[in-house]
């Protein structure tokens, strides 16, 4: 699933709604409003920065529908101080040696990168389970188990890998062990003899 084709989607509705700060963002992106219902400090900071209209789930008033509780926002708020946060971006890009497409003289409507994605080819878009026929849902069922015992398999694999590389590791330090103990020869000897047991 390519971004364009998500951003296509995304303009065939009215809104955007929901506590996913970048599923919201690409609405934005599509020219469709967003109001996000922030779930944690990340996505109310982020939806405060860009002017996005939010609540919180603390405050979400739960008694109204969806009409009421956007009866009077101002989907426009995200315009505020976009020109700044741009400039901002694009200063903290050139104090750390960035050009962008931004500081050339060329055509940004279609630059390319742009260009690039146009040419792949990319697959269609992703049909969620539920969606599916019966034959299909099997078939995706199916796949599911293979690629856990595909998984599974290589764990084990890994498992078996890594006992082996240990037991060799073990020998390596037994041997490293005779090896000191024998070049110590007498001394050592001499100091095991030394050793009194008490009763």
């Amino acid at each position: 699933m390519s971004a364009q084709k998500w951003f296509e989607f995304l303009k065939s509705g009215n809104l955007n709604f929901g506590t996913r700060i970048h599923g919201n963002i690409a609405g934005i992106l599509s020219g469709v409003p967003a109001y996000i219902v922030a779930p944690d400090s990340r996505v109310l900071e982020l939806a405060r920065y860009h002017n996005i209209p939010h609540t919180t789930i603390k405050d979400l008033d739960v008694s109204k529908d969806i009409f009421q509780l956007l009866n009077g926002v101002d989907f426009s708020s995200v315009k505020n101080g976009h020109k700044e946060r741009f400039n901002n971006y694009l200063d903290f890009l050139h104090a750390n040696g960035i050009l962008t497409i931004f500081d050339e003289k060329i055509d940004i409507s279609y630059c390319e990168f742009d260009r690039r994605i146009d040419s792949l080819n990319p697959r269609s878009e992703i049909i969620p389970n539920i969606h599916l026929n019966y034959e299909r849902q099997l078939e995706a069922v199916r796949l599911w188990e293979w690629l856990i015992k595909v998984e599974r398999e290589k764990i084990e694999r890994l498992l078996e890998e890594n006992l082996e590389i240990k037991q060799n590791l073990d020998r390596l330090k037994r041997r490293s062990l005779y090896y000191n103990f024998r070049r110590l020869g007498g001394r050592a000897l001499s100091l095991i003899r030394d050793i009194h047991i008490l009763p």
